[in-house]
C-alpha cells in the first residue's frame, strides 16, 4: 500500500513560501537524481520520492512518496520543517505535527479536518511523533 506524507508552510493563515535552494541545502548528501519535479533521496538502506517545483525559486510544500521508518529521513524532514511554518500530515495518520505552537498560522478549516497538531520541539519528538503518527 502506498502512502504519502505532505508538508506544507503556512503564515498568517496563507502559503508561506520558502526558498527551493534552502530546502536543497539540506539534502546534499543523500541526493541522487533530480528532475524538474522530484528528488529521489538515497539512504543508507532505502530510496525515497520527495515531489516539489525544482523549477520555482520559492515553494509552501513538498510530498514525500513512500515513506520509510528511518532517522535519516525523519533529520531531514525535521530540519526543512524548521525553515518556516510547515505542519506534516498524512491521509491515514491519527494527527498532524508542526514543530512551533503555530496552529493559528494554518487555515483553520485544514486543522479542522485534520486535528489538533501535535508539537515536537526536538528532532527525538519528531522521530517519535512521526513513528506513533500511524498507531
Amino acid at each position: 500500500m502506498a502512502t504519502e506524507w505532505f508538508v506544507q508552510a503556512f503564515e498568517n493563515q496563507e502559503e508561506q513560501f520558502i526558498l527551493t535552494e534552502k530546502i536543497l541545502e539540506i539534502i546534499p548528501e543523500y541526493k541522487i537524481e533530480k528532475e524538474y519535479n522530484y528528488i529521489e533521496v538515497k539512504l543508507s538502506n532505502d530510496i525515497v520520492s520527495i515531489f516539489i517545483d525544482l523549477n520555482s525559486e520559492r515553494n509552501s510544500g513538498f510530498m514525500i512518496s513512500r515513506p520509510v521508518k528511518s532517522l535519516e529521513l525523519y533529520s531531514i524532514i525535521y530540519k526543512i520543517m524548521k525553515l518556516g511554518n510547515f505542519i506534516l500530515y498524512t491521509a491515514d495518520g491519527i494527527y498532524p505535527i508542526i514543530l512551533y505552537d503555530i496552529d493559528k498560522e494554518f487555515p483553520k478549516e485544514m486543522i479542522d479536518t485534520l486535528g489538533k497538531p501535535k508539537i515536537a520541539v526536538t528532532e527525538t519528538d519528531f522521530s517519535k511523533l512521526i513513528n506513533g503518527i500511524y498507531d
